[in-house]
């Protein structure tokens, strides 16, 4: 594949009153930019429109914008990706420091952190109590500190692209970014982007409720993965609970007559406790696991970050080998 210094990513359904303007905007900020939409299998003219507008254009039957990345990651070869939502909601005033931030070597991902200066921009209560929620969520379990866990405006090194394993998926892709980043132990900037309304025509594909079930099923999925000993761990704790009610009942019992009483309680409580050391154990195997995974995605890293770029205006590729 061809290598590019910077490549924009722009997953796309249906986004033909909002693409050319993504895409024009991506250009007055990076005027060397390979453009690609992903078309997700729109309905519309915005596959016409890209290709119009001298854009590379990935189609990506498969629905969800984790597909459409995973489909892009696997094409493409770049030092820096940017990954922005086709509904131009995002501004990219801030694109050029969020690039300097990933390409000076501080950073393996930075994520435009959404703030409103515009009373009448329209958004979504549930969107917004959603992020809210899932951004706390996140935080409590992976303590990375990342202050917007579902913007869709991402700038990345090729290492940390490269090494990505998840995708498999739909509105799910910023929750696996995120812990992705906490499995490198890499860095995570932040700046801030201006959010716009949706122009009329531009509908949001994103379902506050069945793809929010989908997003926590998905974290919860993550934990259990990436932080195997204190799951399983939260899994065995109710059965190592009964079975010391059960059994402390029948040695409180023994010692005060000398005589094994309630024989299925004794069971009962024998059974629970192997459950809960099995659980114990498929917690220590599936650690192991974890670490091995680990391990391999920081091997892909560094073999995807042989070489970076300077950015002073323009981009500089240099060997960081040599």
């Amino acid at each position: 594949m061809e290598r590019h210094n910077f490549t924009a990513i722009v997953p796309c359904l249906n986004e033909e009153s909002t693409i050319e303007m993504v895409v024009l905007e991506i250009r007055k900020v990076m005027k060397e930019a390979v453009i690609v939409v992903i078309d997700n299998g729109s309905t519309d003219r915005t596959n016409e429109i890209a290709r119009g507008l001298s854009c590379q254009v990935l189609e990506q039957p498969n629905p969800g914008k984790g597909n459409a990345f995973r489909l892009a990651i696997n094409n493409l070869n770049s030092d820096i990706f940017f990954m922005v939502d086709g509904d131009n909601t995002y501004s990219l005033d801030n694109l050029n420091e969020a690039i300097s931030m990933v390409s000076s070597g501080t950073y393996d991902m930075v994520i435009g952190r959404r703030v409103s200066k515009d009373y009448n921009v329209k958004s979504r209560s549930g969107h917004d109590f959603g992020n809210w929620f899932f951004t706390k969520i996140t935080n409590l379990f992976f303590h990375h500190g990342i202050e917007d866990s579902l913007s869709g405006f991402r700038v990345m090194n090729a290492g940390f692209v490269k090494s990505f394993q998840g995708g498999n998926s739909k509105f799910e892709l910023e929750v696996e970014l995120n812990t992705h980043a906490r499995v490198l132990g890499s860095n995570v900037g932040t700046v801030e982007t201006l959010i716009r309304s949706r122009p009329e025509g531009s509908i949001s594909k994103l379902s506050t409720f069945s793809d929010g079930f989908r997003i926590i099923s998905r974290l919860v999925q993550l934990f259990k993965n990436e932080k195997p000993m204190v799951s399983f761990l939260i899994f065995a704790l109710p059965w190592f609970l009964v079975s010391f009610l059960a059994i402390e009942n029948v040695l409180r019992t023994f010692f005060a007559t000398k005589e094994i009483a309630n024989f299925p309680s004794l069971i009962g409580g024998v059974g629970c406790f192997i459950v809960g050391i099995n659980l114990w154990g498929a917690g220590l195997i599936v650690s192991r696991i974890q670490m091995v995974r680990r391990d391999l995605s920081i091997y892909a890293y560094r073999e995807f970050q042989g070489k970076h770029v300077r950015y002073n205006g323009s981009m500089e590729l240099y060997d960081e080998k040599s």
